[in-house]
């Protein structure tokens, strides 16, 4: 059987989809679309799927607005008929992508209707705004087809569960299931990474110390835990772990925290390989609800994960919620990254006490 399988929306989504696409490469070819910046995550793969990129014209949170991204569209669902798939696949309740699969003409297409169960976050008012165009969307789009925009269309069997199921669902109508043994992909070498990393790491091997990894970046704000927190960990309970090395990983233009420890050390990463190194060679992490968690969680290492705008129960990396961090403390959560409020209040409400005692009581268990 020859799959497509779509998958527009970011870098820990592309993670999260990993099992799916390395069960269903062993039933035959498997390709899979996405944005130009994610393609890297499934490259990871080995063996990797065809990888087609593809830029959508629109953002999550945003309709169509011009005939120029609807030929853009019908350009995209010509491109896979020629591809000639037998079947396609995507996780997200998602008009747009369903009727380019009808469009594409691909006879096995299957996929989430959007409606409340389906839809994650419907509750938040723009989220729910895109509910209804998308279901407008979806009816001219049948009317348009004559006939359904999926071939086999699923419902989720809990508004609340993790995205892995999802997959697992998908991957039950294709007749198999998702290859979630880890690791899910082969760690990459750490020789590609910074000379002061790769020595940091020797020395810890040398010493037998274990390594916390320690991410404190984040694609947007709403997920970022304070810079200054992570200082104070570092400054403390980070300072010297007892049998620990703490390497503090950023991306390019990302500002780091300062070590000041012989047991700590601060590195740059520039491309997602590196920082899957970094992932692959860690014994624990501290992060955010990021690209980090999810690779770390793909390669078995245990992961502390400050949550702030999105949903445990949906993204824990890993599917593994129980390293989960987070607060309760606002009645507009899960916003999805849209924060309501006049300041970030979910994460504003997670203290550096709180988040030190776990790293204190996981390293000195460990």
């Amino acid at each position: 059987m020859k799959t497509l399988v779509v998958e527009l929306h970011h870098l820990g989504d592309a993670v999260l989809s990993m099992p799916f696409v390395r069960a269903a490469l062993r039933r035959g070819p498997v390709s899979v679309c996405c944005r130009p910046a994610v393609a890297p995550v499934f490259r990871l793969l080995e063996p990797a799927p065809d990888v087609l990129t593809w830029d959508p014209p629109w953002h999550e949170e945003s309709p169509l607005k011009s005939r120029a991204a609807l030929r853009h569209m019908t350009d995209a669902a010509e491109f896979w008929r020629r591809k000639g798939f037998d079947a396609a696949v995507c996780s997200w309740a998602d008009a747009r992508v369903q009727w380019m699969m009808a469009l594409s003409g691909i006879p096995l297409r299957v996929g989430f209707p959007m409606n409340r169960g389906n839809y994650l976050a419907h509750e938040t008012p723009w989220r729910a705004r895109q509910l209804r165009i998308g279901r407008v969307l979806a009816w001219i789009g049948s009317v348009f087809q004559q006939g359904p925009l999926l071939t086999h269309p699923l419902q989720r069997t809990d508004y609340l569960q993790h995205r892995l199921e999802d997959w697992r669902q998908l991957a039950g109508v294709l007749g198999f299931e998702p290859d979630t043994a880890h690791p899910w992909f082969p760690a990459p070498p750490v020789g590609a990474l910074p000379r002061e990393a790769v020595h940091f790491l020797a020395r810890c091997k040398k010493e037998n110390r274990r390594v916390l990894a320690v991410h404190p970046g984040g694609r947007v704000a709403t997920k970022r835990w304070p810079m200054e927190r992570f200082q104070t960990l570092l400054d403390g309970v980070l300072r010297a772990p007892e049998g620990w090395g703490v390497l503090v990983v950023g991306a390019p233009g990302e500002p780091l925290p300062n070590v000041q420890s012989p047991h700590q050390c601060a590195v740059v990463t520039s491309t997602i390989g590196m920082l899957a190194s970094v992932a692959a060679v860690s014994d624990r992490v501290l992060c955010h609800d990021s690209l980090f968690g999810h690779l770390a969680a793909a390669q078995g290492k245990p992961v502390h994960a400050i949550f702030g705008s999105g949903h445990p129960a949906w993204f824990a990396p890993g599917g593994d919620a129980s390293g989960v961090i987070r607060a309760d403390v606002c009645p507009f959560h899960p916003c999805v990254d849209r924060c309501r409020q006049p300041s970030i209040l979910c994460l504003e409400a997670i203290d550096t006490e709180r988040v030190g005692r776990a790293l204190e009581d996981a390293l000195r268990e460990a």
